[in-house]
């Protein structure tokens, strides 16, 4: 066959081909229409008849939606597509390398019959084009951004893999400032690895330089937010008073609720005697998550419920009102909504839709995990006699053991009386920690229900949680306990006791209750003998004066009674402000996250600094 005859053939194979895809077409255009005439007949006669539904129609609406014909689209793609910044914005926050984006690139070209050598396609042209558009995003969100009036100052240190050897580790520190519902990562520095300075003088260097760095105006930060450890609260060079120093003014101390929580359930779990071990894990606790999936946790008919002792001060309706407003809400993800929801079934002894979940990461940092555990370990004790071998998961263990004695301290009892505490006492309060205007009073019944366990329910658990929170009183001492009067929930009656308290208190020139300086730690307040019978009032102040000053609120609504305060303007605008606040340091902990998960995306730490503003801008889009 000649070579003139062989491309007729195929041009009459391709004419055949052509004209066999336009037939194909044709049928799939004429079924899709004798389809959605089935469809209009059928929701004609469902709309009358009387059993119709709504539900029914939208369904006939997304079966027609997903039959739809896609055409397709013609695009034109740039030859410097990698510079893009969305595309550079998406690979960064997906972790995408500049490697792996190319080939993607590549790919999609290819696969749409494109030349890639029209394209920059190469290694060094996609990396550059990655650090310069990071640059050039970084910049402009740098420049947009503007804090609260009323700021929040959040830091957190953590070891990480340095960024050109996965061997080695840098102590870096992310910075973060909140209000008014947003908050923004100025940067995570790494701190020295050796230095002679304190550690509140390495704190205050770094966080000076990115403040320089974002321009802020310094006096919009009101508040620290931070772990209340020694490195932080010091007396003498901690970073909460060498930043002071760094500001040139005080500042109101709001430590961290949630690392309060967690201390007071540490010297809770300390007293019981649950386990002790220097290991990073509790050892009962590995041996479950080892175990888990040995026992039978689709059937839920065994379960133990312990019998809960509550106590006057918060009943048990309150606590399950509490759980299920809070199990709507943003909070409600993760380990937290298993937590509520394993707290009510505790409650209710009601099982009936509940799924466990296997055990997770189990560090002894991980409170909610410690505290799922527990839950866990109470309610299968049962199964676990019954289908682990004795000694598997509770050293010792046996049921005639656990049964012999009720003063036998083994660690199921052990565990039933913290799991008694965490429902009865400590859930209701973590659930409304993060309210920084009503602190103070969830502070207050805190404190008066543990006092009220440690006489009435168990005196060692109730001793042990008290004494913990009497060093973590921060939201009653007299600086900070005016965030009461910008509650919604707190009652007119309180708020004038409180207001014909502070108006009863002399204006002093500086902190009387500070220790030291201006700049010093405050001093936690005495709760005396009688705690059942302490008011809010009786933590005002001289002090309870400076909050206003260093906060710049005016105190013209203070001379108003309590009822005419929401026609105050400028009391309003305060409130919402301080309602936003952000007491909790999670915004840190989520700073430590996002530096640990872009780790790897850069060697330079100026590159590395953009990839996280790229990558933080994105997630909140």
């Amino acid at each position: 066959m000649g070579s003139q005859d062989k491309v007729l053939e195929q041009r009459v194979k391709r004419k055949l081909q052509r004209e066999e895809a336009e037939r194909n077409r044709i049928e799939q255009e004429a079924k899709r229409i004798a389809t959605d005439e089935t469809i209009a007949m059928l929701s004609s006669s469902i709309s009358q008849s009387e059993d119709s539904s709504g539900e029914t129609s939208t369904k006939i609406d997304e079966a027609r939606q997903h039959r739809a014909f896609k055409t397709g689209q013609q695009l034109f793609i740039p030859p410097d597509i990698l510079s893009n910044k969305n595309v550079v914005e998406c690979f960064t926050r997906n972790k995408i390398t500049p490697t792996a984006g190319l080939a993607v690139i590549t790919s999609i070209i290819t696969a749409c019959g494109g030349d890639t050598s029209k394209f920059k396609l190469s290694y060094g042209t996609s990396y550059r084009f990655r650090i310069s558009a990071a640059k050039e995003m970084a910049e402009k969100i740098k420049d947009e951004w503007r804090p609260a009036p009323i700021s929040v100052l959040h830091w957190d240190e953590k070891l990480m893999n340095t960024l050109d050897d996965k061997y080695q580790s840098d102590e870096r520190m992310p910075v973060l400032l909140s209000g008014l519902g947003q908050t923004k990562l100025l940067g995570v520095c790494k701190l020295p690895e050796k230095s002679t300075d304190k550690h509140g003088l390495v704190v205050q260097s770094s966080v000076g330089e990115l403040l320089d760095d974002w321009q802020v105006d310094r006096d919009c930060i009101k508040f620290f937010s931070f772990d209340t450890t020694s490195s932080n609260t010091g007396h003498l060079t901690a970073a909460c008073i060498q930043l002071q120093v760094e500001l040139e003014k005080a500042v109101l101390w709001a430590a961290c609720r949630h690392h309060i929580g967690e201390i007071v359930l540490t010297h809770v779990w300390d007293a019981l005697d649950v386990e002790v071990s220097k290991s990073p894990e509790i050892s009962i606790f590995h041996r479950l998550r080892d175990e888990f999936k040995s026992l039978t946790t689709k059937d839920l008919t065994d379960l133990v419920y312990p019998d809960l002792s509550f106590t006057k001060s918060i009943p048990k309706e309150d606590i399950l009102s509490a759980i299920e407003m809070a199990m709507k809400s943003k909070m409600a993800r993760d380990d937290y909504r298993e937590v509520m929801e394993l707290s009510k079934v505790l409650i209710t002894q009601d099982a009936k839709n509940l799924t466990l979940k296997k055990v997770g990461a189990i560090h002894k940092a991980r409170w909610m995990a410690k505290i799922l555990c527990s839950f866990k370990l109470v309610m299968l004790q049962d199964k676990i006699m019954k289908e682990l071998p004795p000694g598997t998961i509770f050293s010792g263990s046996s049921k005639a053991t656990r049964r012999s004695s009720q003063t036998m301290r083994v660690q199921e009892t052990k565990l039933e009386k913290f799991v008694n505490f965490v429902v009865v006492v400590y859930i209701p309060w973590w659930i409304t920690c993060g309210s920084a205007t009503d602190a103070a009073e969830h502070d207050l019944l805190f404190i008066k229900a543990m006092d009220e366990y440690r006489e009435n329910v168990d005196t060692v658990v109730g001793q042990a949680a008290l004494s913990a929170f009497r060093n973590h009183m921060w939201y009653l001492t007299p600086e900070l306990l005016p965030l009461c009067f910008f509650s919604d929930h707190l009652e007119d009656e309180k708020k004038e006791k409180l207001r014909q308290g502070i108006l009863s208190q002399p204006k002093e020139a500086d902190f009387l209750n500070r220790k030291g300086s201006a700049f010093g730690k405050p001093n936690m307040p005495e709760l005396g003998s009688k705690i059942g019978d302490i008011e809010l009032q009786d933590f005002i102040g001289p002090d309870s004066w400076k909050f206003f000053e260093v906060t710049g609120i005016s105190t013209e609504f203070l001379k108003e009674p309590v009822n005419l305060w929401n026609e105050i303007t400028t009391f309003n605008e305060s409130r919402i402000a301080l309602k936003g606040l952000q007491v909790k340091n999670d915004a840190a902990e989520r700073g430590v996250k996002l530096a640990h998960d872009f780790l790897g995306l850069a060697i330079k730490e100026d590159n590395y600094q953009n990839i996280l503003q790229v990558a933080e801008n994105n997630r909140k889009k």
